[in-house]
């Protein structure tokens, strides 16, 4: 009896349609792709990736439904609690019934078969990609199938050098208001801790509630290893000593020095995919704290100006976004700030490495101690 396979299937008219498909043949594969477009069945091209363990397959049903009920989760959140909808009405009649493989497949690959499987989504060289046993499956990205503009223009948001990034810096529209964050991972999302792990996962009593125990406890229990020996004033500066330590918090951080940003889209990177780098413009002034001394009672986001609480804080030019609790999925970055990025192609990572150290840029110039210093003695050694 045939096996269930994974295949990466590309088509010639529209590279940005590339996917992996399940099938146990590659004509089947192909034709999950053609029944899309009706034509041009020899255009599309069907790539054996490997079976499918035998263990997924004899518990297709336990993992299908787990994907469903996940569906289900992520659509109540993004739904009023007063209001259905025909997906959700069909996700819970779908999860009352018993599937088998056969019944869903052959299809496009889901994310939960990527869990299984080890197959990773990153970004590389400025595309969206898969990894899957240190093979790169990348998607084309629609400018360069589709055109509109000159191949500089079709590139823009990536970038190869800390050359080419500061020039691209330099043009931004009043520069010196921009602050600028950098992500070794570019399939991160732009959001802060607290709320990473609410959409992830659900405060039972929401999050605002349980932001404010998690702060509680820890005002509790910070007080004798703080430095200077000055405790915070008030509760926005304890956030900020909070972040610093890594408490979930509504902080983002993120620096004045468009340097600093770039160093940490390459600092202790795997090579293997993009970083990137953000740059924002807020369009209001820093939120004033002594008249408003409750964080968690802004509703849009908040530039906070933290006091140098610490040598880190100072030394990086750190500046924080404070994240209210989001009323509507998607809501994110408000009208009238801006927001731009620039991917760090992986295959670049090491390179601006080695620009940024040149230029005093590095570990130890950034996380003052004995720690980072012998961090990255062993890091020019190699070892």
């Amino acid at each position: 009896m045939a096996k269930w396979k994974l295949y990466w299937v590309t088509n010639d008219f529209d590279r940005t349609e590339d996917c992996f498909v399940v099938a146990k043949t590659a004509r089947s594969a192909r034709s999950v792709e053609y029944s899309l477009y009706g034509e041009g069945f020899g255009d599309i091209h069907a790539e054996f990736v490997r079976e499918i363990p035998d263990h997924i397959v004899e518990n297709f049903d336990l993992h299908y439904k787990g994907y469903l009920k996940n569906k289900l989760n992520e659509l109540n959140k993004e739904l009023e609690s007063e209001r259905r909808d025909l997906k959700l009405n069909e996700l819970e009649e779908n999860i009352g019934k018993s599937w088998s493989a056969e019944m869903v497949w052959p299809n496009h690959a889901d994310d939960w078969i990527y869990s299984l499987m080890g197959v990773e989504c990153i970004y590389y060289n400025g595309r969206y990609s898969y990894k899957y046993n240190e093979e790169i499956y990348s998607i084309a990205a629609f400018e360069e199938v589709y055109g509109g503009g000159s191949e500089s223009e079709k590139r823009e948001e990536v970038i190869y050098s800390v050359s080419d990034f500061t020039s691209r810096v330099q043009f931004l529209n009043d520069a010196r208001s921009w602050v600028y964050r950098g992500q070794r991972d570019a399939i991160w999302n732009l959001e802060s801790g607290v709320e990473r792990y609410n959409r992830k996962h659900a405060f039972p009593n929401g999050r605002e509630h349980e932001e404010r125990v998690l702060l509680e406890q820890f005002k509790l229990r910070a007080i004798p290893y703080l430095e200077f020996n000055r405790v915070p004033s008030s509760d926005w500066e304890w956030l900020c000593v909070g972040q610093h330590y890594g408490l979930p918090t509504r902080l983002l951080d993120w620096t004045k020095n468009p340097l600093y940003a770039l160093f940490f889209a390459v600092w202790s990177s795997s090579e293997d995919r993009d970083g990137i780098v953000y740059a924002y413009h807020h369009g209001r002034e820093p939120i004033d704290v002594s008249s408003n001394d409750d964080p968690m009672s802004i509703d849009r986001i908040e530039i906070f100006q933290p006091p140098h609480l610490s040598q880190r804080v100072a030394l990086q030019n750190s500046i924080f976004t404070a994240e209210p609790v989001f009323k509507d999925i998607g809501e994110g970055w408000q009208s009238g700030s801006k927001l731009k990025k620039w991917f760090v192609p992986a295959d670049c990572v090491k390179k601006i490495r080695q620009e940024l150290e040149v230029m005093g840029v590095d570990e130890s110039s950034l996380f003052p101690g004995l720690d980072s210093i012998c961090s990255s003695i062993r890091s020019k050694m190699r070892i």
